[in-house]
């Protein structure tokens, strides 16, 4: 299974996603002011992918993105793994 995984700190979700060749399954993390756009234009480009997303914030070891998006892309085996999670971190959860 192969995993790309590109962000946009300016919410632009085809500078994050140029890169993706034929993935098997697509993570959208969105914010929530673009995020029905984001999910529109996910299945414009991608069709018939399956993909799951949410409106967070994306962290990694050098930045936070509040406001952007963050795509990660699964390719290969990825649709023998669908269905399955294997670890959760431990973090505080807000509930609207």
């Amino acid at each position: 299974m192969n995993q790309q995984i590109s962000t946009s700190s300016t919410s632009n979700l085809s500078k994050a996603i140029k890169g993706f060749n034929n993935p098997s399954l697509i993570i959208l993390l969105s914010n929530k002011e673009k995020f029905k756009e984001h999910v529109e234009e996910l299945e414009k480009q991608f069709p018939g992918v399956p993909s799951i997303g949410c409106i967070c914030t994306s962290y990694s070891k050098v930045s936070t993105i509040e406001n952007g998006v963050t795509a990660i892309a699964f390719s290969g085996s990825a649709g023998v793994a669908t269905n399955v999670i294997l670890e959760l971190p431990s973090m505080e959860r807000d509930f609207l």
